[in-house]
């Protein structure tokens, strides 16, 4: 051991230094509020690391995939999973089966856009057990996109509608009433995309 003022070597079991009178009881001290300063940084540092990891699980949990579903480009979340259902040409739905991604591609005969929303709203009002009506009217990536939202006791549906030439394209995010979409919504709506 080397003594901390004068830096001459000491024995183990000294009281002072022999050379300039150091108490070697502050050198020990010293060492020990060292040791712990060094465990404390330890510990924050493991603090720290379990953090982040707990901070990237979150973020990368709820994470999705663009997924090409007959013709567009649609945000499913990664526990989504491909199933089959009526009248959809393809659906994804959640574990808990609480929710519906699904895709309906459908022949357009209309001669232009505002026909086909109107041919659009008059089988939603006849056929649909729920009420509908227009969100917005829209441009997103270079293509004209209408919502819709229809709800009834159970159940609601955002509806997101566009028609490229022939074929009329509708993206449904369906769910049960008390189920929060409206983050789900967002994803969804933000990358909507026909691929050319």
């Amino acid at each position: 051991m080397k003594c901390n003022t004068c830096g001459k070597e000491i024995k183990e079991k000294a009281l002072f230094c022999s050379n300039c009178g150091n108490i070697i009881g502050s050198m020990v001290e010293n060492k020990k509020i060292e040791t712990v300063k060094n465990h404390n940084i330890i510990i924050i540092l493991v603090v720290l690391l379990l953090i982040f990891a707990i901070i990237c699980y979150i973020i990368f949990k709820n994470t999705g995939q663009l997924v090409n579903m007959k013709g567009v480009k649609v945000y499913i979340p990664n526990d989504y999973e491909e199933k089959i259902k009526a009248n959809y040409d393809k659906a994804y739905i959640s574990k808990k089966e609480d929710i519906m991604i699904g895709v309906i591609i459908q022949k357009n005969t209309h001669l232009n856009f505002n026909d086909y929303l109107k041919a659009l709203e008059l089988t939603l009002k006849s056929t649909a057990k729920t009420n509908c009506e227009k969100e917005f009217d829209k441009n997103i990536k270079n293509t004209r996109w209408v919502k819709y939202q229809c709800a009834n006791e159970k159940e609601k549906a955002s509806m997101y509608t566009t028609i490229k030439e022939d074929t009329a394209y509708i993206v449904s995010l369906e769910s049960i009433t008390s189920t929060n979409t409206n983050n789900l919504e967002n994803q969804v709506e933000n990358h909507l995309e026909l691929i050319k």
